[in-house]
């Protein structure tokens, strides 16, 4: 447990100073030291799983407490169309391609949903440092899809283990009310947190702690009512507290931020232990055809057709096209649903086994229901190799590539330093244009309207802003 601690933060270190996407690097510390133990091992299967679901939850709403509303207000309608329209388009898409490389098309659904969008986006935008506008959309689209692409999952795989089945009318109700209840237990919550603060019923030093209780509990405590309605309570209620106005949540965004890396890092070692060298070789060449898939067809074409009547760029569609990692979610999801096929199906087999005299041709349809998840769960445990051999692949992929394809573009600088002006009287015009000449980026910030006009006038950027303002200090390029 000491190593994977060490290992860990070590790996992030490594791949900032190297500028490198460290889950690459936990990963392959993952898959080494599985050879040597493997997290079952020390925890068992339950803990285990247990500890990812709340670990997941927790880094989920350290996201969404970024998730501010003020930044996207000229991007609504592109957000909405990611996480719902491109989303579906994704669905389908990676279904069409799992069963097209032989997968049951059953466990195409559950697959599909598994990978619906991008979810390791923070790393690689921190790496990036892309626009306002792609970062907004990006991470929105990130954080928002994970919960619903865990709760389709969940659905998808009700449906395949219910003897009787479940309609695509049930399916949809189903969703409906996991929102629901995701969203009703958030709001109270999120009222009473947000009070306390205001009344400084939360001193400092406890703030951090106490938002992270909070959370687990929020998750917990959905997931009583209905399975799997955590992760999108606690995504509501961080975006819930992040637009609340007046309140200071610095202090438990640097803490979270802090306790998110270490989660994402020690889940990830953890989860790539459990996966053997031999499980990878055995889908390697089925699972690049289906990474090229996702990443030349599959995630172009929904992000495309997604974003269609939009007020995006041609540029900013095209940057998103090609990114879409995936990450920590897809890869607990994945593992957890592999694990609970095969427990399904002994649990079937025992009822039968229960009915067996009393009522045999019933029984007879259960072992033969029990048979059918038994073969299921043969391809199920084959998605766990084949989502980590994705991750690792389009983390690579998006992660050394995706810098070059943004410069070009004009979305992101790979040195993105330069100088701002507060106020504009003369010179600062004049060396705003010596600065230009030497390919130094200058930004002129100023409320007067006079002094805005020359300043356009002379072909430089600027922002109608007080450089002191909320908007400055937080959201201004």
């Amino acid at each position: 447990m000491a190593l994977v601690l060490v290992l860990a933060v070590g790996a992030q270190w490594l791949g900032w100073r190297l500028r490198l996407p460290a889950l690459l690097f936990l990963l392959v510390i993952g898959f080494a030291l599985g050879q040597g133990v493997t997290p079952d091992e020390i925890f068992g299967r339950k803990l285990l799983f247990d500890g990812v679901n709340l670990s997941v939850a927790i880094i989920l709403f350290e996201g969404s407490l970024g998730l501010k509303l003020r930044e996207v207000r000229d991007l609504g309608r592109p957000i909405f169309q990611l996480c719902t329209v491109t989303a579906g388009l994704a669905w389908v898409l990676i279904t069409g391609a799992a069963m097209a490389l032989g997968f049951d098309g059953r466990v195409s659904l559950l697959l599909g949903a598994i990978l619906t969008g991008p979810t390791v986006i923070n790393p690689i935008l921190r790496q990036l440092r892309p626009t306002r506008r792609v970062s907004a959309l990006l991470r929105w689209e990130g954080i928002v899809v994970d919960p619903l692409g865990a709760i389709l999952a969940l659905l998808v795989y009700q449906a395949i283990t219910s003897i009787d089945g479940s309609s695509i009318g049930q399916g949809v109700l189903n969703l409906g009310l996991t929102l629901l209840v995701g969203l009703l237990f958030a709001g109270p919550i999120g009222w009473i947190v947000t009070a306390m603060m205001r009344r400084h019923l939360i001193p400092d030093f406890l703030q951090g702690v106490i938002f992270v209780g909070v959370a687990v509990g929020t998750c917990v405590g959905a997931n009583v009512i209905r399975e799997e309605s955590g992760l999108v309570a606690v995504t509501m209620l961080g975006i819930y507290l992040a637009n609340q106005r007046n309140l200071e949540l610095e202090p438990v965004i640097e803490f979270k931020e802090h306790l998110q890396v270490l989660l994402v890092g020690v889940l990830f070692i953890m989860l790539a232990g459990r996966v053997t060298p031999s499980q990878i070789l055995d889908i390697l060449s089925a699972g690049l055809i289906f990474v090229a898939l996702l990443v030349l067809v599959i995630r172009p074409a929904s992000v495309l057709l997604g974003l269609v009547g939009t007020e995006t760029t041609r540029q900013e569609r095209t940057l998103m096209s090609f990114m879409a990692p995936r990450g920590i979610v897809a890869a607990s999801v994945a593992s957890i649903f592999a694990m609970q096929f095969s427990e399904s199906a002994d649990h079937v087999r025992e009822q039968a086994k229960q009915i067996a005299a009393s009522d045999p041709e019933h029984s007879k349809r259960l072992f033969s229901f029990a048979n059918q998840i038994a073969g299921m769960a043969s391809q199920v445990d084959r998605l766990v190799p084949l989502v980590f051999l994705v991750i690792v692949c389009t983390v690579a992929i998006y992660g050394l590539g995706i810098g070059r394809l943004a410069e070009k573009l004009g979305l992101a600088s790979a040195s993105p330093r330069g100088v701002m002006f507060a106020g504009s009287p003369a010179w600062t015009i004049d060396t705003a244009k010596t600065l230009r000449d030497f390919d130094v980026p200058t930004l002129i910030v100023t409320r007067r309207a006079y002094d805005l006009y020359a300043v356009r006038k002379a072909g430089l950027r600027c922002e109608a802003a007080d450089f002191l303002s909320e908007y400055a200090t937080e959201d201004m390029d």
